[in-house]
């Protein structure tokens, strides 16, 4: 129903069209509107409150409001007052009795209404913000909430007939474990500090003390197997993936689950050990999409190549990418490990900015990436433009400067609502003792994932025995994603 109510007795101002007139109030749907916008016939409103409707056994409709949220517009019993109900698509209307009994008395409001203003800091909050490595081992923790777990297949898996007690034994004495803040509290759990895990199974990572190229792969298991993408690869990635999904799906230390497992540093690019191409072949991406789709139930997958796997992609180009035919579609998230970097946007190998976008992954699916400083970007401070000696103090001044000059902030955050990201890393590693570094990180905080604002409340101010507390409140989420 809707309820208009003409309270200066002024034909000539408010909304009049369609028989109705002069109405500078609204009720609907148990919200309060004004008359805004310059002409009587505009069907423009402005919500100014809430009302409360009670329905009596005579189906008479009892309606209570805040008059003192109408900013002095005053309604008595001599106020005009209509009442229609509209079709779905409002070509007809019908009209509703209005007693003539009809009480105003703002005394007897049964609602209070405040309003809220957003805070100017930033909060930790889980699935979102910056994200940490392993080796991140001095960064600070204040707004972190996602760690990037790297595995080793044979940290796991060193044969096929390895239970999942090996993954749950590694994740429990590693990843969950304090390893990267060593330096800073020892011996806490990720629980403890309310981090989630972000795992990701590698074939070629070197994070550890004298690696060599295939030490990661299990005894069972060849560097060709990969690279040739055998049967056997195929059927392992199935095994394996069960078998982390019995370890990882229901485990609330886990955020998200990256797909990883092909190509070095699991990103589906190149062959072990080397930057030679490598191209997935169907059967590989179909067990990957198949399995990670199949066993995990909970967890959402990110994936570094979406091109393969995306249907919105896949179909605009008659399922064929890179030589090959990939008639199967999947919905996955995506980890952008070069985040921004024009190179990738839209260069026809991964055309990132364009798959994100064009699939709306966003509504569905969580995007995080990581701001590659060793990359050459455009529009933010890059480590390959400081010639300072170590890759420490490259990093050191290619974070500073993004983080400080606007232009550099401005790209990232923009870019950052453009296809609505969670989560980044590298630039996690700022100083938070550097007031600009720290004031520009808060920034980006409040930016990336969701940010739910409170922006009003109605509560019942007074109630007595036999009546109900009534609170409702309006939730407005200024971040950049869902």
């Amino acid at each position: 129903m809707h309820l208009f109510i003409d309270s200066d007795h002024n034909r000539d101002t408010g909304y009049s069209n369609n028989g109705i007139i002069g109405a500078d109030i609204l009720l609907q749907n148990g919200i309060v509107f004004q008359k805004d916008g310059n002409t009587q016939t505009s069907w423009r409103w402005k919500r100014v409150g809430v009302s409360q409707s009670q329905i009596n056994g005579d189906n008479t409709i009892f309606i209570t409001f805040d008059e003192s949220e109408l900013g002095g517009v005053d309604i008595d019993k001599d106020s005009t007052f209509q009442a229609f109900n509209f079709s779905d698509d409002f070509s007809s209307k019908t009209g509703v009795r209005i007693s003539s009994k009809l009480a105003i008395d703002p005394d007897t409001s049964i609602l209070k209404q405040v309003h809220f203003t957003e805070s100017l800091h930033a909060l930790k909050n889980p699935l979102k913000g910056f994200m940490l490595w392993p080796s991140d081992t001095k960064s600070s923790l204040k707004y972190v909430s996602l760690l990037k777990g790297i595995v080793h297949w044979s940290d796991i898996e060193e044969r096929s007939s390895d239970g999942v007690d090996k993954i749950r034994q590694y994740s429990n004495n590693e990843l969950f474990n304090n390893r990267w803040d060593k330096y800073i509290e020892k011996n806490y759990q990720v629980q403890d500090k309310n981090i989630k895990v972000n795992p990701i199974v590698t074939l070629d990572f070197n994070t550890k003390p004298n690696y060599q190229v295939g030490d990661a792969f299990p005894l069972d298991m060849q560097i060709s197997d990969h690279d040739n993408q055998t049967d056997l690869f195929v059927q392992r990635i199935d095994l394996l993936v069960k078998k982390m999904a019995e370890a990882w799906d229901d485990d609330p230390r886990i955020g998200f689950v990256y797909m990883g497992i092909t190509g070095k540093w699991g990103e589906q690019f190149y062959k072990i050990g080397e930057r030679t191409p490598l191209v997935m072949t169907p059967s590989v991406i179909k067990v990957l999409g198949d399995s990670f789709s199949k066993y995990f139930k909970n967890k959402k997958i990110l994936v570094r190549n979406p091109k393969y796997f995306d249907g919105t992609s896949l179909q605009a180009n008659n399922n064929t990418y890179r030589g090959y035919t990939y008639p199967n579609h999947y919905k996955f998230g995506v980890f952008w490990d070069a985040f921004a970097w024009s190179h990738e946007m839209n260069d026809g190998l991964l055309d990132m900015d364009k798959v994100i976008k064009d699939a709306k992954m966003w509504e569905e699916q969580p995007i995080l990436g990581e701001v590659a400083f060793n990359t050459n970007y455009i529009h933010i401070y890059d480590s390959a433009d400081y010639t300072v000696g170590s890759e420490v103090d490259k990093n050191k001044h290619a974070i500073h400067d993004t983080l400080v000059h606007e232009d550099s902030l401005d790209y990232l955050n923009d870019y950052i609502r453009s296809v609505h990201c969670s989560a980044l890393t590298w630039i996690a590693k700022y100083n938070e003792y550097d007031e600009g570094e720290a004031n520009g990180a808060e920034i980006m905080q409040k930016t990336m994932g969701y940010r739910f604002v409170l922006t009003d409340a109605s509560y019942t101010e007074s109630i007595n025995d036999t009546e109900k507390l009534e609170v409702s409140f309006g939730v407005k989420n200024v971040g950049s994603a869902p």
